[in-house]
């Protein structure tokens, strides 16, 4: 028994009829679900050779299912499973499975942006455009406060667009957790006014953090 490595099917070589068993192990898995409407296949090439067969036999399965309605193909997009009504009821990657009656038409949950205007093919562009002209040193773990040209880059702009006379070397680029406890130790118990902070409670979370670090330390 051979087992495809992306699809896990089953092709009992030693049984003869090759191509009726891959036919068999494709139909069934898009019949309960496990390959859903829309999901594509590997190319004939691929499959044989996870499988151990011929190409031949492989494209004469998917030709036969798209015969029978099972797939589709089209040139330039490779064979996918066709939209086939009752057939596969699990949901594929990314398929929302909440229910139509949950959605929120309009999200007006605090914290909550408009996902939808994300900038995509921007963040892309600038993604691809800085990895390709980035050393390969840049790659690799940074400096404890980050990344140095990040950190003159943020220096710069609490400079232009806040009004702080910001140097590089004070700026510590960190995630949520790291930036609560430094915050808390260097504010100590009194939380500067003017210091951001995106709502209350996260600021009193972080006063109990530095609370209980206090405690910690002394041993009480």
């Amino acid at each position: 028994m051979t087992e495809g490595l992306d699809l896990h099917l089953g092709v009992d070589k030693a049984a003869g009829f090759v191509g009726r068993a891959l036919e068999t192990a494709l139909r069934e898995a898009i019949r309960s679900g496990r390959l859903h409407p829309g999901a594509r296949l590997p190319g004939s090439r691929s499959l044989a050779a996870d499988l151990g067969i011929s190409r031949g036999t492989v494209v004469q399965a998917y030709a036969q299912l798209i015969a029978e309605g099972w797939l589709t193909g089209t040139t330039g997009s490779g064979t996918r499973v066709a939209d086939l009504p009752g057939a596969g009821s699990v949901a594929g990657p990314g398929e929302d499975l909440s229910p139509a009656a949950a959605r929120l038409a309009v999200d007006l949950r605090p914290g909550r942006p408009d996902l939808s205007s994300f900038p995509r093919t921007d963040w892309a562009t600038s993604v691809r455009s800085a990895l390709s002209a980035a050393p390969y040193e840049d790659l690799d773990y940074t400096e404890p406060a980050g990344l140095p040209v990040l950190r003159v880059a943020v220096a710069d702009y609490v400079t232009r667009a806040r009004g702080v006379r910001a140097d590089a070397s004070a700026v510590v680029i960190t995630g949520t957790s790291g930036g609560c406890g430094w915050s808390t130790a260097a504010a100590g118990p009194n939380w500067p006014s003017g210091w951001p902070c995106p709502w209350r409670g996260w600021r009193r979370g972080c006063m109990r953090c530095f609370r209980w670090s206090r405690r910690s330390r002394s041993g009480s």
